[in-house]
């Protein structure tokens, strides 16, 4: 091999293996992502404790113990939780296919149970304006899958999927914070307007007082821990929102120093709001 036919073949071998080089601060900010939402997700508040607590103090109120009490909410918690999850693992879902992509890897994903848990439910209150919100966003997640999505192919995916990703997590944030954070404040207002009368009627029965400013704080410390966690994993989705929008502006450079460095300082922010949160 004579030097032109070497460097020939240099030249061409450097610009095929950069072509393929890990975008490495992309597949990160996915990653850690990723691992954050997961992570927030194992501390949540959820229906059923919204379900449960309701039917404790009704059980209370009634003033006698009943071990065949029916809590007629639990049906519709349980799958107002699910969906709640669904939702979830729809967003770690993209964010996997981003990372696999990023890698220079296949992704499949399995969206055919998002619709069917997107089901009218009472404590959601979906429109079919953002039921079919999620339905896009399954058929996105779906078309990672296909070679064309494949790393090479990451900016076009990148370009299609932001202004779903989008509208998937502004939804969310609504029902996290006018579904479930409103139903949180009004379980505790109940509880604590129900405590204040229990006070009244206890009278000079100090006993009984000490009791009920027990279990008063108890409530406080609940609502106050939870609410603290909503807080947290809706600046999270925010902050997650935020990022995936920056790499769709800098789809054309995300080999580029500043990028890199942009993609990097989103996983530390994702990383330090979820270090927030007490286990």
């Amino acid at each position: 091999m004579n030097i032109r036919s070497a460097i020939t073949l240099y030249v061409f071998i450097s610009a095929y293996c950069t072509s393929c080089l890990s975008l490495k601060e992309v597949n990160e900010y996915a990653a850690t992502s990723i691992t954050s939402l997961n992570r927030i997700n194992t501390v949540s508040y959820s229906y059923a404790d919204y379900c449960r607590r309701d039917c404790e103090l009704r059980q209370m109120r009634l003033g006698e113990i009943d071990t065949l009490y029916n809590c007629l909410c639990s049906p519709v918690a349980t799958k107002a939780d699910s969906t709640i999850f669904i939702i979830h693992k729809t967003i770690t879902g993209y964010l996997q296919a981003i990372e696999q992509l990023s890698n220079n890897q296949n992704f499949e994903y399995d969206a055919s149970g998002l619709a069917g848990a997107l089901q009218d439910n009472p404590l959601l209150k979906l429109n079919e304006q953002q039921k079919g919100i999620f339905t896009k966003a399954g058929n996105i997640l779906a078309t990672a899958a296909t070679a064309f999505y494949r790393k090479k192919e990451l900016k076009k995916y990148l370009e299609k999927a932001d202004p779903i990703f989008s509208d998937l997590m502004e939804t969310f944030i609504f029902i996290l914070n006018n579904r479930l954070r409103v139903q949180l404040v009004l379980e505790h207002e109940i509880r604590f307007a129900n405590q204040k009368q229990l006070l009244q009627n206890a009278k000079a029965d100090n006993g009984l007082k000490q009791l009920i400013v027990k279990q008063s704080i108890a409530d406080q410390v609940f609502y106050i821990t939870h609410i603290d966690y909503l807080n947290c994993y809706v600046t999270l989705l925010g902050k997650i929102r935020d990022g995936h929008h920056q790499l769709y502006l800098q789809r054309n450079h995300l080999k580029d120093k500043k990028v890199k460095e942009l993609a990097m300082r989103y996983a530390a922010d994702v990383q330090d709001i979820a270090a927030t949160v007490k286990q």
